[in-house]
């Protein structure tokens, strides 16, 4: 039950086509029933749904595939939602395209809707804690930036205990989300488990709370982010693996292994951002709130680097796992050693997993990406004639 005490329709990874369609009706029966059982007395329920991930075409192209599931395909769509041919009309009426985005975002809001709709109707939903959040922005989601990355909505509904429409602007984290649970539930956890995060009870009543964290950190692959609400920094440290990578890589092949998670398509979301594959990054979040000017080698704000990567410093220690030159260890590697490709990956268009190489640096950098290339050619021509010979 993966970890849980009980678990029904569940996507255990991403399914591969033909049964990669989104079906929110099929998650939102499981939990519906999971309520209906548990009515009674306390419970926790944890709803994951595959909206809104994958492309937004993918939204309204699962509308009609009513059958495909995580299971495979069903005889018959759970009548536990607005009908998908209805949901479509009425994104009609209300002036929107039913092809474009709206379709998955009205579609998940439809799947919330079945939810709080049954709490009301077992009389339990003023006493019940809604918690709706994503895990990750849109345009930046393999980056440790707060625009389009990390900074993302949360809302919480909870009648008995939260104000209706108060806003808080706090700095909060998912990790805050277990102590929270725990308190409100009066758990009793073992001295061993530790917890990393607060408690957001002190919030629910006026948004604020005394003594509250004054940052938050973040982490992406070979990213590191420290947060407060005015500023950030961004510290990207590659190991020295990744460095004799990068070192010799062809200029078509710089964006991969400079992005943070060593990928194309969502690793280098957010390269859109002039300073995104920079190794020191800082930005003034309320003069720039999408983080387009790296403030970093600005002289006059050698203190506020300074003040960032001490808040840095300070979790880094705490985590106590190796990181460039703050926390040396055997394959870490200080700033400095890649300044040529990263000069080189800034004037290459990245599109996706569309790279445009400018005729002038064609050939620049590294230059085993062909005898690469050439080995595995060799390694396969030697498995097709032993393969041949075996045959024979």
């Amino acid at each position: 039950t993966l970890g849980f005490s009980w678990a029904k329709n569940v996507y255990p990874e991403n399914i591969h086509s033909p049964y990669s369609s989104h079906n929110p009706e099929w998650t939102t029966v499981a939990a519906l029933e999971f309520i209906e059982e548990n009515k009674n007395g306390p419970f926790y329920l944890h709803l994951c749904s595959t909206l809104l991930h994958g492309p937004d075409k993918s939204w309204r192209k699962s509308i009609d595939h009513p059958l495909i599931t995580g299971e495979g395909e069903v005889k018959s769509l759970p009548d536990v939602m607005t009908p998908r041919a209805e949901l479509l009309k009425t994104i009609t009426e209300k002036g929107f395209d039913p092809d474009s985005h709206v379709a998955g975002e009205a579609w998940i809001d439809d799947s919330l809707g079945a939810i709080l709709q049954k709490l009301k109707e077992l009389g339990i939903d003023d006493n019940t804690l809604v918690i709706f959040a994503p895990d990750h922005g849109r345009d930046g989601k393999a980056s440790v930036f707060s625009h389009g990355g990390c900074q993302v909505p949360m809302l919480m509904r909870w009648p008995n205990g939260i104000p209706a429409g108060q806003v808080c602007d706090e700095l909060v984290q998912n990790i805050d989300l277990v102590p929270t649970y725990f308190e409100l539930a009066e758990a009793e956890k073992p001295d061993s488990y530790r917890i990393d995060g607060t408690s957001l009870t002190p919030l629910f009543q006026n948004g604020k709370a005394n003594d509250w964290r004054d940052h938050v950190y973040l982490e992406m692959g070979a990213a590191r982010a420290a947060v407060t609400k005015e500023w950030s920094y961004i510290a990207v440290r590659h190991t020295k693996e990744q460095v004799a990578v990068i070192e010799k890589a062809l200029p078509q092949n710089l964006p991969k292994a400079l992005s943070y998670i060593g990928r194309l398509g969502i690793g280098v979301r957010g390269a859109d951002h002039p300073g995104f594959f920079d190794e020191d990054q800082l930005y003034n979040l309320k003069n720039d709130p999408k983080e387009m000017m790296n403030l970093a080698h600005d002289k006059r704000q050698a203190d506020r680097l300074g003040e960032m990567r001490s808040l840095m410093q300070h979790d880094l220690e705490a985590i106590g796992r190796p990181f460039g030159e703050f926390i040396p260890g055997h394959n870490t590697s200080p700033p400095g050693q890649i300044n040529e490709q990263l000069a080189l990956v800034k004037q290459i268009e990245i599109q996706g997993k569309k790279i445009t190489v400018p005729e002038a640096l064609r050939g620049k950098s590294g230059e085993t990406d062909h005898s690469k290339l050439d080995d595995k050619i060799n390694k396969k021509s030697k498995r097709e004639l032993r393969k041949k010979s075996r045959q024979e």
